[in-house]
């Protein structure tokens, strides 16, 4: 590979893994602290492991290979949380005071999720039902919920979008399965924007209030460029003082 295909791939797949920040930004604007914690985690091991790759540096710290061990799991974690999360779960104490769009069933979940993952994925990284068990398991459980207890307060519109936004991501990761024929890794770099973008939505999907009676709840409302203008202004803000 040319010099110049190797910083374009580190253009598409590295520098791709910043599309998440305008959901990181959500997350953390609505106190989802696991969230928050699982999507940085995910952004670095995976801006690592693929600035090792496409610039074919053996290791910073950790060699190449581990770091895609641990950009598995943020991954599979990541799935875990939405699953989690649009269960729209309600504490049956209303003492939790950690914020209105995650409660500690939430955490509960999400630890469990944690650690089957890192059972499954100490086991063996490379075989698939290593990673595609966790994530069914808790997207039967939110079908679950759903049918069997207590439908989700939609916010329509978002949700859509974030569909919209995933299938598009999950057909460019399909693609990019063979690399072979996936040149600079173009379609693994797509899925990155796929599936940035359809979290930033997806958390934005419910009409989430973890207090008990609620029924209509909050909601936030931001696009996706409104929320890099956001950010952009903070950075400038930041380094202005």
């Amino acid at each position: 590979m040319q010099d110049y295909e190797r910083l374009i791939m580190f253009i598409i797949t590295g520098l791709t893994n910043f599309l998440c920040f305008p959901a990181l930004f959500i997350v953390h604007t609505q106190k989802m602290l696991f969230a928050f914690m699982v999507g940085s985690f995910t952004f670095i091991c995976s801006l690592l492991y693929h600035c090792l790759e496409s610039l074919e540096v053996p290791s910073l710290y950790l060699t190449r290979s581990d770091w895609h061990k641990l950009d598995n799991i943020g991954s599979i974690m990541t799935l875990i949380y939405l699953a989690v999360f649009l269960m729209d779960n309600i504490d049956e104490s209303s003492n939790d005071h950690s914020g209105r769009f995650e409660c500690t069933t939430d955490r509960a979940l999400c630890y469990l999720g944690l650690f089957l993952t890192m059972i499954m994925q100490t086991k063996h990284p490379w075989d698939l039902e290593n990673t595609l068990v966790p994530v069914v398991l808790f997207y039967l459980i939110l079908i679950g919920k759903t049918v069997f207890v207590r439908k989700p307060r939609i916010n329509r519109k978002n949700f859509h979008k974030g569909i919209g936004v995933l299938g598009f991501g999950v057909v460019c990761f399909y693609k990019g399965l063979d690399d072979d024929n996936d040149y600079l890794r173009i379609w693994h770099g797509l899925w990155h924007c796929g599936g940035s973008i359809s979290l930033f939505y997806f958390y934005q999907s419910l009409l989430k209030d973890k207090s008990i009676g609620s029924v209509q709840g909050v909601q936030q409302n931001f696009g996706y460029l409104q929320t890099w203008g956001l950010l952009i202004r903070k950075v400038f803000k930041l380094f202005s003082l």
